[in-house]
This record gives C-alpha cells, structure tokens and sequence, in this order.
C-alpha cells in the first residue's frame, strides 16, 4: 500500500513537472514568436522609410527642372505570411534656421526630410516623430537645399519643422500614393529663379488622378505665363 502511494505521488509530480515544461516551453515560443514578428515590422517599416528617402533623393539630385514622381503605399507591413501591420507615414521637414536669413540673399536653404514609419498610436500626437526601443518603427533621412518646400496634404506644426502624415491604412481615407514634384520658376520677378518642392498626399485609385503639374499650387508657382 505504501509503495502505491509513493508511485502515485511520483507520478503526480511527473505530470505536474511536464505540464510546467509544456507551459514554460509555450511562454518562450511564445515571447521568441512576437519577438520575430516585432524584428520583421520594424524591418519593413525601415525598407518603406528608405524608399520614401529614395525618391525623395532622386528627386532633388536629379539635372531635371521640372520632375514628378509617385510611390504606391501598401495598405499595411507585411510581418508574415498573411499578417499586416497597419501603419502610418510622418515626413518631416527640418530647416536649419542659422542658414535661412542666408537665403534670403539668393543664398543656399540647407534642411533635412526625417521619414517615420510607425504604426498609428491610439491617443497620441499624431505628429510623434521618435522611434521608440523595441518598437516596429523605421526612420531614414535626406538632406536638401535650394527648395522652397510645400506640403499637401494632412500637415501638423511641431517644434522641430512642420510635418505631412500619410495614412496608408486608414480604409476611411487612405493614402495610395506619395507625389514627389520638383519645380523651378518660369517667370521670376527676380534671379535667380526658386525651385519649388512639392510632397503631396494622394488618395486616388490611380497615379494620373494625383496632384500633377496641371495643379493650382504648382501653376502659381511655377507655371508659364498665361498673358
């Protein structure tokens, strides 16, 4: 009798050791699981803030006056097999105020794009612009100078510049498409001419429906005289 006792204690210590193994063994799978998922997001979301950066470069680097170019936005990140991460784009535009009065004298503007690429955050600023440690979020930079820039679209006003928020996963009003258009006065009243940089938000099914040259914004700016 008591040596059933005992192989009935030993086996209740057994089963409850291997369920604590079992248990122990999901909390790593698991906690590894969203780990990966959280590296993979955050790889994504860099891969979109550089090619955000790429057009923008090629853009402002490129011999060409007058330029447009359009990035397709995806609906959300991808972090699997089937699984998307919706997200949002902040694009900031960072002037360095030592060199603006410069400017003025027909001089060189010198000023930094600081692309976010983050997931929306319920109740916080949507003009956040830091990546938090640990967070699927992706940021890329890009200087520019010589640019009078304009932004249309969602705009807010921060402290370090002003900044244009893309919502690519917003199916209340997403944002399809990031326009890229470079522009140089055809008329100035004075030399040299400005150029124009305009980085716009566009919520069109299609490319040839976004702002364009044909827009009032770039005609008063940059377009040819009409009289």
């Amino acid at each position: 009798m008591v040596r059933l006792k005992g192989q009935i204690s030993m086996w209740m210590l057994t089963k409850m050791a291997m369920m604590f193994f079992i248990v122990a063994l999901a909390l790593i799978l698991s906690g590894l699981g969203s780990m990966q998922g959280r590296d993979i997001c955050a790889s994504q979301a860099r891969f979109e803030a550089q090619a955000i950066t790429g057009v923008l470069s090629n853009v402002i680097n490129s011999p060409v006056e007058d330029e447009r170019k359009l990035l397709a936005l995806d609906a959300g990140l991808s972090i699997g097999k089937s699984d998307f991460q919706r997200y949002e784009i902040h694009l900031l535009e960072f002037v360095d105020e030592s060199k603006i009065a410069a400017s003025e004298k027909g001089k060189t503007v010198a000023g930094l794009f600081s692309v976010f690429v983050r997931p929306p955050a319920e109740g916080e600023d949507v003009s956040s612009t830091r990546c938090e440690a640990n967070e699927c979020c992706g940021r890329s930079s890009v200087p520019f100078e010589k640019f009078d820039v304009r932004f249309v679209g969602k705009i807010k006003q921060i402290s370090e510049g002003q900044v244009i928020v893309f919502e690519p996963s917003n199916p209340a009003s997403r944002s399809k498409f990031l326009v890229v258009i470079k522009c140089k006065e055809k008329n100035p009243a004075s030399f040299p001419p400005k150029s124009f940089l305009f980085i716009a938000d566009c919520k069109q099914d299609s490319g040839e429906d976004c702002f364009g040259f044909a827009s009032r914004e770039v005609n008063e700016t940059c377009g040819y005289p009409t009289t």
